[in-house]
């Protein structure tokens, strides 16, 4: 099954929304856990999430399975 792009949806409830998200930049998404404090975003919560970004979560910062964020990044943990 091919994917639609959501950039060029303009019709539909929720396509303003969609494309704000897209927008936002890289480190807005809902949240998808891929291990232990580790979280991958997605742009559509029905899509699979984005596999070239991982996030490392600090212990301070508690999240939630398909919430809806925006990170804010320091740099790339190696």
């Amino acid at each position: 099954m091919a994917q639609v792009s959501l950039r060029s949806r303009v019709t539909g409830p929720w396509a303003r929304f969609e494309r704000m998200i897209i927008s936002r930049g890289p480190h807005t998404g809902w949240v998808r856990f891929v291990g232990h404090r580790k979280v991958r975003l997605r742009k559509n919560p029905f899509l699979p999430p984005e596999a070239s970004r991982t996030y490392h979560l600090p212990d301070d910062i508690v999240l939630d399975e398909n919430e809806l964020v925006e990170l804010e990044v320091s740099g790339p943990l190696r």
